[in-house]
This record gives C-alpha cells, structure tokens and sequence, in this order.
C-alpha cells in the first residue's frame, strides 16, 4: 500500500479498511505503533532481516465497530480471503 500524493499514510489505510470491509475507523483512533519504538532501533521495523531493505508500518486501531457492521461482514469475501465470524 502507498500514501497518497500528499503523503498521507494513515488516511491512505483508513481509507483502504474502509473499501476492503465497508469499516469505517476514525483518524484519530490509529496509533503509530512505530513511533512507540526505542529511538535506538532508529524507529524502523524491517520484516525480512537480511533479506530486503523494506520497511512496513504498524498500526492500531482504537476504537469501537457496531455489531451490525459485524454481522453483514461475516462470510464476505474480502481481498485477503472470507472474513472470520
């Protein structure tokens, strides 16, 4: 996944939950948890160690999803496979 071209990443995942599973997070419930990372790691999280140099962000969401959301998800089929009930 990319940011788009203002370089907003954290808009560019919300929004990409949003068209994958019709959930709708909230902006301010995403936490950065690399920015949670000791400064002596330098603040990067490198997947394959030694076999690339990409790094990946993590993220959490904080937040609440209503069960009818739930609900109308399960059994959907989703990019990434059928989501779980």
């Amino acid at each position: 996944m990319q940011d788009d071209e203002n370089g907003d990443f954290v808009g560019t995942v919300v929004r990409e939950v949003e068209e994958e599973t019709g959930i709708k997070l909230n902006l301010e419930g995403m936490v950065d948890l690399i920015s949670l990372l000791d400064p002596a790691t330098g603040c990067r999280t490198l997947p394959s160690p030694g076999g690339c140099d990409g790094e990946i962000g993590l993220f959490l969401y904080r937040g609440h999803v209503d069960e009818e959301t739930i609900r109308l998800s399960k059994g959907r089929k989703q990019a990434c496979g059928t989501m779980a009930s």
